[in-house]
């Protein structure tokens, strides 16, 4: 099995670090004696990942790693796997920033409702009962889903109070909520995409004056976004109940978020699209 399918299968793992490790193990091991075969090899393989289309926000990876190719073929292969530890960096750097935003929005007895599986929200719950702050969680989702299950898994042995909800009982847990969060799979200029039933919960929290906030990382925009390519994201993510209808994600309209919490903050979806471009275009020319 050569480095280049070893590469695509950890793609399908669904870990964007994973897929970075291999990257650079390709780069460091290539045979190459001339820059420009070089980097042809290089632009195939990222487009190949690219186009896999199992994990969207690597072509953001890839454009900023690859955003300088050096003519000298040593310096090229130097700079991509230091961009590539950068990368990564910035990868748990994003999401330690996140857990510590969602963190200051949990005070004590706060009523949460959250719908699809956000690691950094799971570890912010574990910091707010750490520290003693009594918590209760509002899961859209069966216990026995894998999501359901996975919440019950990390957050009891906690001592948060999780209570199930089906969307037939949506209006009874917004009645009891603080505010409702959910992680967002990509956002573009005009459009929030997240699981199947975030924009019911948008909606509803909208019209009931609830918070609704969308947990994004810069990663996650793309200018344009085409929500057909995540039709295959599914197959390695954990199942909710909504996991048997034909689309496993959905388009929410910014007006209807409250912020999307990103590690740049809680910012409004316009405010967050402009700091995202203007970091983009800075981290660009490192």
């Amino acid at each position: 099995m050569n480095l280049q399918k070893k590469c695509f299968e950890k793609v399908s793992e669904f870990q964007i670090n994973g897929v970075i490790e291999t990257f650079k193990r390709i780069i460091s091991q290539s045979t190459h004696k001339q820059a420009h075969s070089f980097h042809r090899f290089v632009n195939e393989v990222s487009e190949e990942i690219i186009n896999s289309k199992k994990i969207p926000h690597i072509k953001n990876i890839f454009s900023f790693v690859l955003s300088e190719l050096p003519s000298d073929l040593k310096k090229s292969k130097d700079l991509i796997v230091r961009k590539c530890n950068i990368a990564q960096m910035i990868i748990k750097q994003n999401s330690d920033k996140i857990t510590g935003q969602i963190y200051s929005k949990i005070k004590n007895n706060s009523k949460i409702i959250v719908h699809g599986f956000c690691p950094e929200l799971i570890s912010a719950i574990k910091n707010a009962k750490k520290d003693g702050l009594n918590l209760s969680v509002f899961i859209t989702d069966s216990p026995f889903s894998e999501v359901g299950k996975e919440y019950h898994n990390q957050l009891l042995k906690f001592g948060v109070s999780l209570n199930f909800y089906p969307f037939a009982a949506l209006r009874q847990a917004l009645k009891k909520a603080d505010f409702a969060i959910l992680p967002s799979e990509a956002v573009s200029y005009d459009k929030i995409i997240t699981d199947m039933g975030g924009e019911l919960i948008a909606e509803s929290a909208f019209k009931k004056n609830i918070p609704f906030f969308v947990v994004a990382s810069s990663l996650n925009f793309h200018r344009e976004f085409d929500i057909s390519l995540l039709d295959n994201l599914k197959k390695d993510a954990l199942k909710g109940t909504h996991s048997f209808y034909m689309h496993n994600f959905e388009q929410i309209d910014p007006y209807l978020v409250s912020g999307i919490i990103s590690e740049k903050g809680t910012q409004k979806h316009a405010l967050f699209v402009e700091s995202v471009l203007r970091d983009r275009k800075f981290l660009n020319k490192q």
